[in-house]
């Protein structure tokens, strides 16, 4: 059964570009910097339901040529948090 929003893209997504994480192990931080946890790596995907979904939320990243590169959905098992790694 497809939805009236099957397939709909919502938002234009904004330009992103991908940097590597810096790796200066070398550098000492100075005590006076301020500090906290960086960011999860990769994009952050915001979305919203304007009503509850009766059913299977999908999410699908597409490259360009509009091939599917990754897909989430509600019923995917949770991924290990790092104490049960």
């Amino acid at each position: 059964m497809e939805s009236a929003w099957e397939n709909h893209l919502l938002f234009t997504p904004a330009a992103a570009i991908r940097a590597p994480q810096s790796t200066y192990a070398e550098t000492p931080i100075p005590l006076d910097e301020p500090l906290a946890p960086n960011p999860p790596g990769g994009a952050v995907i915001d979305y919203y339901l304007a009503r509850p979904a009766s059913g299977r939320v999908t999410i699908e990243i597409l490259d360009a040529s509009g091939t599917i590169v990754r897909a989430f959905a509600s019923d995917d098992p949770p991924e290990l948090t790092p104490e049960e790694l």
